[in-house]
C-alpha cells in the first residue's frame, strides 16, 4: 500500500554482530560476549506527548531534545 505521507521514507537498517561463547580455566569460566552496532537511515519513532487540561507540567519541553531523548537518535 503506498503511503498519503510524502515526508515519510522507509526506514533501512544496516546491522552488525559479533559474538563468542565458551569455557575457559578448565571448565570454571563461562564466557558469553555479544557486540552490537546499528545504523539507522529515516528511523521512524514514536513520540508520546502528554498535554495537560489545566496548568502546566514543568517547564518548556523542546521537541527534538525529547526526541533525541526517547529514541536515542540525533535530529538532524
Amino acid at each position: 500500500m503506498q503511503s498519503t505521507y510524502d515526508y515519510i521514507q522507509p526506514e533501512h537498517i544496516n546491522s552488525f554482530e559479533a559474538g563468542y561463547k565458551g569455557v575457559l580455566l578448565n571448565n570454571k569460566l563461562f564466557v558469553d560476549v555479544d557486540y552490537y552496532f546499528s545504523v539507522y537511515d529515516h528511523f521512524i519513532g514514536q513520540l508520546d506527548i502528554t498535554q495537560p487540561k489545566n496548568g502546566t507540567i514543568g517547564g518548556g519541553v523542546n521537541v527534538n531534545t525529547a526526541t533525541e531523548i526517547y529514541t536515542g537518535s540525533v535530529t538532524k
